[in-house]
């Protein structure tokens, strides 16, 4: 039966029917396994979350009035070993302080005050109605106690913290039981020495009440129980077992629930499904750790919870577990009823499959059967064979599409074989150079424009020429091209248009642009790459002369208006300016001869008044005649250099605006050639402008230092700040000089632009200029013509 198609179709199917009839099934028990216990578990979750919140808002509470009785001022004052403090007074008001907090909250059994001898001083009691002062002949010596003596000697902000215990009157464990916890810290004075001890002893019935009435709420099979951090019941749905540290029932965590214990401690997860040692059940546990001196001591808190060991000397924090449970079987259906339902519907199902597996084998074998026969003499190399049909349904669709996909592989066969010369055709002819390499960059075929672009004859061997050490990256030394090639190949599957250089046979480089893919084999498997090399050498040329005769126009043009306006500057000093000082000096002598003709004093003749107000709209010319001079171009930029044009040009900077410029000058005052200065000068000059213009501040710092080979000169202002791609992208648009000009200047020089900026947080511009292109400028302006 296994050798037919038929049978084998046959056994497929019922296979494959039972297979997912009982995977189905089992899933479906699975998931709702699952589904039902992560539904118990999340709402267990939210149940101990809640009630160990309740509880850690109570023990904050305590931790909160502990210090703030400590802190009293009273209790300061009371302690204070000055004479002039009314110590009764301040012992009435600690009295008044320790009655309100037992009666405000109604949570502590107790409230005292010990000295460092272990002596009450002031002692509360809460009978569970109201707070009751104990007289000063009641009050108790309590220097044996343990909870003194650990609390004695803690430094002060430290707690301590004691166990969860029952409270014991005249030796006895007092009846019925009555669960304290206590609360103490050491009390200092201002010169920060010990002076005593406040204690809190919490009632304990207070938070069991908590799990009390949380247990009489849940549902069968539900219990929540309250541990100490040694194991102990403090709270267990049997009250038998509450207590077991002190009535010595012997009942503990790992006594009743060993694997359970042993989980907690490695405090991987909250909850767990284990197999009850108590009812030998399937129960879901959950836990929550209760730190009960949390807010203090906050590194030993972290340690303890990441289960790190304290360091010698030191007390770890106090914790209790609140933990729960639930019985598996409260909620899940076991496994023999499961069988008991799935078994008669798999014998149904499979009866079922049987007979439709028999007829959809007879009726799809007789399509396969022909299909097969067509493609084995296709295989064979015969493309005219094809396959019969027998219906119109999907099977004799694949018949139709089988006898159609020949057809095409036949003239597919004949368009690859004339395709092929074609390319071949392309291959050999073409200007560009076309190269075919194995996985290890090997060459193994290379067309005619290859080998003239790699300088090689056609006798040359191409056995072993391989492109990784022809091929180099642009401008990265140290980088492998062959890697790059086959990472962008990795994650893209081509590179295009990548920039490279080729070492030629005879050591000459050429600039190329290298366009490759990948080259599989007809199983699809990768083999190697084919691709094409252009050649750019003289467009990259071109490229630069042009660059370079752009940057030189500029040079050029800037230098020209540069001129320009020196020699309208000299003009302006030599001529105007110098006959408006040789009028004022006439005026002078004027204003002196009118004077001595009307014998009057110079201030007191008519004349002279008109004479006095000539000269000064003189003086205010020549002064404008001068400004003028200067900023169509400083001649302390020729004479002093760029630093002193820079100072010169901030004193009358700050005279005009109010704006104080500091500069700080870190430079060996070096030579710069016309061109730089004129660039970095007309750079500054239109920075502090803007400051001026946008910024709204009052201060300026320029940098000026020689930074390994740069020259930096660095612009800080603590103004309002901009968004500096918005800027720049408006100043493209903008006429004047403005910072996308600065930045072209920046270009020009081989140097860097550098902005930083925000809203708010000021502004620095860098100018850094290389000082071999500060060497290079100088060269070339030295050239003659």
């Amino acid at each position: 039966m296994l050798s037919s198609l038929r049978g084998k179709f046959i056994l497929i199917f019922l296979l494959v029917t039972v297979t997912a009839v009982v995977i189905s099934s089992g899933y479906a028990r699975l998931m709702q396994r699952k589904y039902t216990i992560d539904r118990a578990a999340t709402r267990n979750s939210e149940d101990l979350k809640r009630i160990s919140s309740e509880i850690q808002t109570v023990l904050d509470w305590v931790t909160r009035d502990l210090f703030l009785l400590r802190d009293l001022p009273q209790m300061k004052s009371f302690l204070s070993p000055s004479k002039q403090v009314n110590k009764l007074d301040s012992y009435r008001a600690i009295e008044s302080a320790f009655l309100a907090i037992a009666n405000n909250h109604r949570i502590f059994h107790q409230v005292r005050f010990l000295d460092t001898n272990g002596q009450e001083i002031i002692r509360v009691n809460f009978d569970g109605k109201k707070a009751i002062l104990v007289p000063p002949e009641e009050l108790q010596f309590k220097g044996q106690r343990y909870y003194f003596l650990e609390s004695i000697g803690l430094k002060p902000g430290q707690i301590y913290v004691s166990p969860l215990d029952l409270n014991i009157e005249h030796g006895k464990i007092q009846i019925p039981y009555s669960p304290v916890i206590r609360y103490a810290t050491p009390v200092v004075d201002n010169r920060g020495n010990t002076r005593g001890v406040i204690v809190l002893n919490v009632r304990g019935a207070v938070l069991l009440d908590i799990l009390e009435r949380q247990q009489e709420t849940t549902r069968y099979g539900e219990h929540y129980f309250l541990i100490d951090q040694d194991g102990f019941f403090l709270f267990h749905p049997e009250p038998s077992k509450q207590f077991s540290r002190f009535i010595n029932t012997g009942e503990t965590l790992v006594s009743n629930e060993p694997e359970l214990a042993k989980f907690i401690d490695t405090q991987k997860k909250d909850m767990v499904v284990l197999q009850s040692r108590q009812t030998y059940k399937e129960t879901l546990f959950g836990f929550r750790k209760i730190l009960l001196d949390n807010g203090h001591d906050e590194m030993k808190l972290v340690q303890a919870i990441q289960g790190k060991p304290e360091k010698t000397g030191e007390t770890p924090p106090h914790y209790w577990y609140l933990i729960s449970s639930v019985d598996d079987e409260d909620f899940l259906m076991g496994f023999e009823e499961y069988i008991n339902a799935f078994l008669p519907f798999t014998l149904i199902m499979i009866c079922g499959c049987v007979i439709v597996a028999v007829f959809v084998a007879w009726s799809m074998t007789r399509p396969v059967i022909s299909l097969a026969e067509a493609a084995r003499e296709i295989q064979r190399g015969n493309l005219t064979a094809r396959a019969s049909t027998y219906s119109r349904d999907e099977m004799g669709e694949f018949g139709y599409l089988f006898n159609s996909m020949a057809s095409d592989l036949e003239e597919s066969v004949g368009q690859l074989k004339e395709s092929e010369a074609k390319y071949r055709k392309i291959f050999e002819n073409s200007r560009d150079c076309h190269f075919v390499a194995d996985c290890s960059f090997m060459v193994k075929d290379l067309n005619p424009a290859g080998r003239q672009l790699f300088g090689l004859q056609e006798s040359d061997s191409l056995d072993d020429m391989s492109l990784g050490c022809c091929l180099s990256p642009i401008d990265e030394e140290g980088s492998d091209l062959p890697q790059i090639i086959c990472d962008e190949m990795s994650r893209v599957g081509y590179v295009k248009e990548l920039e490279t250089t080729i070492n030629r046979k005879d050591g000459s480089q050429r600039i190329c642009l290298i366009t490759a893919t990948t080259l599989p084999d007809q199983d699809g498997k990768f083999v190697g790459y084919e691709g094409i090399l252009r050649d750019i050498t003289e467009k990259r040329k071109r490229k630069e002369q042009a660059q370079f005769f752009r940057q030189k126009l500029n040079e050029e043009i800037l230098l020209a208006e540069e001129r320009e306006r020196k020699d309208l500057s000299r003009l302006l000093h030599e001529e105007l300016a110098q006959n408006l000082a040789l009028v004022h000096m006439k005026l002078e002598e004027s204003e002196e001869g009118t004077c001595e003709l009307e014998q009057k004093p110079r201030k007191q003749t008519k004349c002279s008044r008109e004479l006095s107000s000539s000269k000064e709209l003189i003086e205010l010319m020549i002064s404008q005649v001068r400004t003028m001079i200067f900023n169509l171009y400083p001649a302390i930029l020729d004479e002093q250099g760029l630093v002193q044009a820079i100072r010169w040009y901030a004193n009358h900077y700050k005279k005009r605006t109010g704006i104080d410029v500091v500069i700080i000058d870190h430079t060996d005052k070096p030579e710069l050639g016309e061109t730089i200065r004129i660039y970095l000068y007309r750079a500054v000059k239109e920075l502090l402008h803007n400051v001026a213009k946008h910024a709204d501040c009052m201060e300026v710092l320029i940098t000026i230092k020689e930074r390994e080979d740069n020259l930096r000169i660095i612009i800080d202002d603590t103004g309002k700040g901009f968004n500096t791609e918005e800027v720049l992208y408006q100043s493209r648009t903008l006429h004047g000089i403005g910072l996308a000009t600065i930045k072209e200047w920046m270009t020009d020089l081989k140097g860097n632009f550098i902005i930083e900026s925000e809203p708010g947080q000021g502004t620095r511009v860098v100018l850094d200029v290389p000082m071999n292109t500060i060497n290079e400028v100088q060269y070339a302006e030295s050239i003659p013509g």
